[in-house]
């Protein structure tokens, strides 16, 4: 079963595909939200280093009606277990790239 994130009844997104090895891609997809933001984050779960995910290859890549809009990545020589990537709010994307 997929995980949903939702505000109160409403699905506001999916977890299509997650990948628990740590070597694959993830698919999330996020429902038309209308008046309210969304926050995407990364958080590293292996716990293996305090720089793992500044120092990945992780990328996180925006479709939108199936072609690629814009890729992130985490910014280097950074300390932390969460990637804050963007902000979605009234349909536009919010670069927010920063690591806590």
């Amino acid at each position: 079963m997929n995980k949903v994130l939702k505000d109160g009844n409403e699905v506001v997104a999916t977890l299509d595909r997650d990948d628990t090895r740590g070597n694959g891609c993830e698919t999330i997809t996020v429902d038309i939200i209308k008046d309210k933001k969304l926050t995407y984050s990364v958080y590293n779960y292996s716990g293996e280093s305090i720089e793992g995910l500044s120092a990945s290859n992780a990328k996180v890549t925006i479709y939108r009606k199936g072609k690629s809009t814009q890729e992130f990545y985490p910014p280097k020589g950074k300390k932390g277990y969460t990637w804050d990537v963007f902000e979605y709010i009234d349909n536009k994307i919010n670069e927010t790239n920063k690591i806590r």
